[in-house]
């Protein structure tokens, strides 16, 4: 069996996970790579932020170039996986869908409310299968043209996602995702009555600066990845998995990470999270008032944040969100397994 990956491949981030799950699980005769990390990196920052920003530039064509390398080197391949294919030329995928006889697009991130993409968009058709953990976009794959559309849920990765630290060792509240107006405002709301938070992520430089004197804040940088980021999480008492307000996010990677990680999860309730956890399992609240008292009378009870921390990890684990068990499933769902 021959397979071709094509996705971010850093040591740390979730495509690169998702990609040596799929070479274990499968076991090819040949894995070739199509790291988009390389040509993205050999990028002058102003073009790999115009490509960011609006898909255009030279970004598009080094990504869709580098991909089209890689083909280039093998014959036919049973199996194409392309992970977050927002950047991939139409003409360049029409290749890759030339020569393999199974063509399977996953992403983790919304495809049409956040990061729509015409060169998603005018491709999709080329897709046997489109694998997103967005359920409030499933409609709108098949109304744009997709021949399979399956859903799965976010995951993570039991080699880096454990618990590193005794609970007596733990300390303090941690966010670790992107700086939202809201999550300011929430995060703003805890220091200034005695919570005790930690923050990591992109665009928290002002509020960092802002807060710079309040000794309930500790601003860990722009972001955390790879072991950084599970022993943070691990670290601490309480992990906030606050959902995305620029579209209707229902879950997302922290839900899982958090408690894999040994550690307590605090959400807000939705139909799809109440369809995860029980109240016994995670810290569910409604506002930012509720919030705040439940913190700190959880605070108050160390033992009842291991109980309910220990309920969420085995949850988890015995549900399968990690990413071998989800991975497992699109494969089968296929007719690789």
């Amino acid at each position: 069996m021959k397979v071709l990956y094509s996705g971010h491949y850093k040591v740390g981030c979730t495509s690169r996970m998702r990609g040596e799950q799929l070479k274990t699980i499968l076991q090819p005769d040949a894995f070739f790579v199509a790291d988009s990390d390389i040509p993205v990196d050999s990028t002058p920052m102003v073009f790999r932020s115009l490509g960011w920003r609006t898909y255009r530039g030279p970004l598009i064509g080094s990504i869709s170039d580098a991909l089209e390398k890689t083909l280039s080197e093998v014959d036919m391949l049973d199996l194409a996986w392309i992970d977050k294919g927002v950047f991939i030329k139409k003409s360049t995928l029409e290749k890759v869908r030339a020569k393999s006889r199974k063509l399977i697009h996953y992403t983790p991130d919304c495809a049409f409310y956040f990061n729509r993409s015409r060169h998603f968009l005018d491709g999709i058709s080329q897709y046997d299968h489109c694998v997103t953990t967005k359920s409030f976009e499933l409609e709108m794959y098949t109304s744009h043209g997709a021949k399979d559309v399956v859903f799965c849920t976010q995951g993570y990765d039991p080699n880096l996602h454990f618990p590193r630290h005794s609970h007596s060792n733990k300390e303090g509240i941690i966010f670790i995702g992107l700086c939202e107006p809201y999550r300011e405002d929430l995060l703003a709301y805890l220091i200034a009555n005695g919570i005790h938070v930690k923050v990591a992520g992109e665009n928290w430089e002002r509020f960092a600066r802002v807060h710079a004197k309040n000794p309930f804040l500790v601003y860990l940088g722009k972001g955390l990845f790879g072991q950084d980021y599970a022993s943070a999480i691990s670290g601490s008492l309480i992990g906030l998995g606050l959902l995305s307000r620029k579209f209707p996010e229902l879950h997302t990677t922290r839900t899982f990470e958090i408690p894999a990680c040994g550690t307590l999860l605090a959400t807000e309730r939705n139909p799809e999270i109440g369809g995860f956890f029980t109240e016994e399992e995670v810290l569910y609240y409604t506002g930012r008032e509720d919030l705040l008292s439940k913190l700190h009378k959880y605070l108050r009870s160390p033992e009842i944040i291991r109980e309910v921390s220990n309920r969420g990890s085995e949850k988890i684990r015995s549900l399968r969100f990690d990413y071998g068990h989800i991975m497992t499933g699109i494969l089968e769902h296929a007719g690789f397994i």
